[in-house]
């Protein structure tokens, strides 16, 4: 069964969907400091402005490990281990502003 000429007009005349229907992420949630957010960050071993090893910037990191092997990850700016992110550094919950010693 085809169309007629007025039905073609009339779905013509409709407006058009765009975007497939698809919601648009609003980002990885960095409050949530659980395995999986860090595993969903974007990693960094070399630091691209400084052109040296990126490093923790949490004075007090307990990660010992040689700069060399540091993993870190931009979290709202700052960089941080999988150390200082999994213990709740700089986050906003006041429960999680120091960690544990």
């Amino acid at each position: 069964m085809s169309l007629t000429p007025e039905q073609i007009k009339l779905l013509l005349a409709l407006p058009q969907r765009r975007g497939g229907g698809r919601k648009k992420s609003g980002g990885i949630d960095t409050k949530v400091r659980d395995h999986a957010t860090w595993f969903k960050l974007a990693h960094k071993l070399f630091d691209e402005d400084t052109q040296e090893m990126a490093e923790c910037s949490n004075t007090e990191c307990p990660d010992d490990r040689p700069k060399s092997m540091a993993v870190v990850a931009e979290v709202d700016g700052v960089l941080m281990c999988r150390h200082c992110f999994l213990n709740g550094w700089r986050t906003l919950n006041p429960n999680q502003q120091k960690l544990p010693t």
